[in-house]
């Protein structure tokens, strides 16, 4: 890391950690191609479906928050969890397949449209306070948002630096504002509604790849030529 001509990474907080070694770091945010994260049109059935998804890291994040899962589901007959990623399927054996599916890794082709159709009305972003959490991009809230999915997220970086707490989404402490959120949006379809319009626009005008390609380019082109900031 030393040696090589630049470093790049999606956030501040991960370009600090790397400074250490190498001080040309150029942060490209992470950005989604709009033309192929789209909301689907789907009739709903009654059911609020709450989703969350993530890689086999996310295994301790996810325990975090299962008491709040078993208690919403306890208490919301109506609600069902949409869970995706790897090695999750025996985390909440103890809920009904009537309130849970289990939908295991999505390849990263496909991964866009699947969100899509999960008919998902409300996401849960926990996070373990570590550094190796904090240094991540807010990809989720960003993804979730493109599909217009009102999020409630944990409250450290990456997430509170992008959620305006209340308007593009809700940032919890501990499970029982986590709860109170949740409760908050699955009880409220007019405020699922307007969360997820106001994030989808923000991240329209900040994350959209279209744009951000450009400073993409910037960086490729100062690297290549030597004259790294």
């Amino acid at each position: 890391m030393e040696t090589v001509d630049a470093v790049t990474v999606t956030t501040e907080e991960l370009a600090n950690v790397y400074r250490e070694f190498n001080e040309n770091v150029y942060v490209l945010p992470n950005s989604l191609d709009f033309s192929i994260w789209k909301p689907v049109r789907i009739v709903k059935d009654g059911s609020v479906r709450i989703t969350w998804h993530g890689g086999c890291s996310h295994y301790d994040d996810l325990l975090e928050i299962k008491p709040v899962f078993e208690s919403i589901v306890k208490n919301h007959k109506a609600v069902k969890l949409e869970i995706c990623g790897h090695e999750f399927k025996g985390v909440f054996k103890n809920i009904s397949h009537d309130q849970y599916s289990y939908h295991g890794w999505v390849p990263t082709d496909v991964h866009p449209y699947y969100q899509a159709t999960l008919n998902a009305d409300v996401a849960v972003i926990p996070l373990k306070d570590d550094l190796f959490n904090r240094c991540k991009s807010a990809i989720k809230w960003i993804e979730y948002s493109a599909l217009q999915i009102p999020c409630v997220a944990r409250n450290i970086p990456p997430y509170s630096e992008v959620i305006e707490h209340g308007e593009t989404g809700f940032l919890y402490n501990d499970n029982k504002e986590c709860e109170m959120y949740l409760e908050k949006l699955i009880n409220d379809p007019a405020i699922r509604t307007r969360i997820g319009k106001q994030a989808y626009h923000y991240v329209v005008e900040n994350f959209n790849a279209k744009d951000n390609s450009k400073i993409w380019a910037v960086a490729i082109k100062e690297i290549s030529e030597g004259v790294c900031h």
